[in-house]
């Protein structure tokens, strides 16, 4: 007997009632329970205000030319390239509008996020709710509520909400969930409101992140799933919808081909191995599943390497295989009892399937809407089983991921502290050990920082950024000569670095100052001379390389 059984449109009659979800909720019942739930996920991120500004959202936010004061509302639809916010308009007017009515600070922007997240919680359960009311399920707001509380209280969604810059991840779902809504409620209303909304919200999504590339495709299965009696009875009645639907996908094409592939950072032309990434995905989507049901440790950057072919990845491949054939075979012959594992798959395909995402293989936010069907199936199968009885140990269970969510949420209280506890759960990234060595320096602790940076280095040689992030933590503790050799190592994996040609510019000219003023400017000339060669645009070198010749009288 299938969990879910739909209300066939066109068709006369009424479905199976089971009392499965327990009496029908009253609504002072319903307004304590989401009170109960709002005040639970509120005493979670609570302590998430006094988080700062960390990694990507320095270039995203805090260096955003667009949304700085003075900017006007034409400048923030032109997000700036290389950055999280390029190509998604959307998301760059939410930071403007958080910088022009905030003082520029980090509360202001976590509240949003956190009004973001609980907005989408209510979506969710109003999602949930009606879905279940259209296969007859006497009571929905219990489960309703059980599946978006759990949602909202999910440590795994700390990384999408706590993490400022993936508002991209969290706004983005929020709308989804807001054009789902939308799509439902216009099944069942003459309004073209409805209509109107669910185009609306899709066309506002794919200008805040690319994935929702699949909500066009999502809104069919759940037409044909949930709503109409065949594809033929669906064209008929909703093609209209659909088609609005799909032609929002024009406004997503425009945005990436302005982006030019993120900047090279995602798409085909990479550089990275499809086969490998998809290799990595395979691991990634068993690595989800586990943070869903249990979810430690969870680690803000997993970095841009792939999973090596291995007995595991033999094992999430077999894992993942079963899992995917058991979803189709059930949307194959039942489509809404398969819709919640539809959904896991489509909502997790655009950066969880074939096409490279270089800066990063596998990301928690990535989970945030997935993670709703997940919960959704797992209560709902629970439910089923044992019904209303299943309500404390759902309290229980809310109660403990609350618990952990606050807890992560002490780990962004500073880039020092959230680094060191990435670098500690994957001491394989070299780009955490760099992070980290960057904080540590800024921190003042230069031992620390010496460490770290030489982690990196070790673990990724050749890597211009990481040599020259040393010799910076080397020339600060006065080990000149040291850093000199770093500065040349990055030089010499990338000619084009401006950082390294002027790190280096740098060291040459403070050599030959240090000579000049010993009285010893021939020297000091070769040094000038390369400083000059290295920042040919650079006036402090010139004027020295001058107060040089005119020393030797030339």
């Amino acid at each position: 007997m299938p969990i879910l059984r739909p209300r066939l449109a066109g068709r006369h009659r009424t479905p199976q009632r089971v009392a499965v979800f327990g009496p029908r909720t009253s609504a002072p019942r319903r307004w304590a329970l989401a009170g109960l739930v709002l005040a639970v996920v509120l005493a979670a991120y609570a302590n998430s205000f006094r988080g700062a500004f960390v990694f990507d959202d320095r270039p995203a936010i805090v260096e955003n030319a667009t949304i700085q004061p003075g900017t006007t509302p034409a400048d923030w639809l032109r997000p700036p390239a290389a950055s999280t916010v390029a190509g998604r308009p959307v998301l760059n007017v939410s930071f403007a509008l958080n910088r022009a009515v905030g003082s520029g600070g980090t509360a202001g922007f976590h509240a949003v996020n956190l009004l973001i997240h609980l907005a989408a919680g209510a979506l969710l359960f109003g999602v949930v709710r009606r879905t279940l009311r259209r296969v007859g399920a006497p009571d929905a707001d219990l489960p309703a509520a059980t599946i978006a509380g759990l949602w909202l209280l999910h440590p795994l969604q700390t990384e999408s909400v706590t993490y400022l810059v993936q508002r991209a991840e969290s706004l983005a779902g929020l709308l989804y969930l807001a054009g789902a809504y939308a799509f439902i409620r216009s099944l069942d209303s003459a309004r073209q409101l409805w209509p109107a909304a669910t185009v609306a919200c899709a066309a506002l999504g794919m200008a805040t992140k690319e994935t929702s590339v699949t909500f066009p495709v999502l809104m069919l299965l759940y037409d044909r799933g949930f709503a109409a009696a065949s594809w033929t009875e669906l064209w008929r009645r909703r093609r209209g919808v659909h088609l609005a639907l799909a032609a929002t996908w024009v406004v997503l094409a425009a945005l990436m081909l302005g982006t030019h592939g993120r900047s090279g950072s995602a798409g085909f032309g990479t550089g990275m191995s499809v086969i490998g990434y998809a290799g990595t995905q395979i691991y990634a989507v068993a690595h989800y599943l586990q943070l869903a049901l249990f979810p430690h440790p969870l680690v803000f950057d997993y970095g841009d390497t792939l999973h090596p072919f291995n007995l595991a990845l033999a094992g999430s491949a077999i894992a993942c295989a079963t899992l995917v054939a058991a979803i189709g075979v059930v949307a194959i012959f039942r489509p809404a009892a398969g819709f919640a594992g539809l959904a896991f798959l489509m909502l997790l395909a655009p950066t969880s399937s074939v096409v490279p995402i270089a800066s990063q293989t596998i990301a928690e936010h990535r989970m945030y809407l997935p993670l709703a069907a997940a919960i959704a199936a797992l209560v709902l199968v629970v439910h089923r089983v044992i019904g209303a009885r299943a309500a404390p140990a759902w309290i229980a269970a809310g109660l403990a991921l609350a618990a952990t969510t606050s807890a992560r949420n002490r780990d962004y209280r500073s880039e020092l502290a959230l680094w060191t506890d990435t670098a500690a759960k994957r001491p394989e990234n070299p780009r955490a050990h760099d992070w980290l060595g960057l904080a540590a320096l800024q921190a003042g602790r230069i031992d620390v920082a010496l460490v770290e940076l030489h982690r990196a280095v070790v673990a990724a040689p050749g890597n211009a950024r990481f040599h020259n992030n040393l010799g910076s933590a080397l020339a600060t503790a006065g080990r000149l000569s040291e850093a000199t050799r770093e500065f040349e190592a990055a030089f010499a994996a990338d000619p084009q670095s401006a950082e390294a040609r002027h790190n280096l510019g740098k060291i040459e000219t403070n050599t030959a100052v240090t000579l000049l003023q010993a009285g010893r400017p021939a020297e000091a000339l070769p040094h000038l001379r390369r400083a000059v060669d290295l920042e040919p645009d650079n006036p402090v070198a010139q004027e020295n390389l001058a107060r040089a010749l005119a020393a030797m009288r030339r």
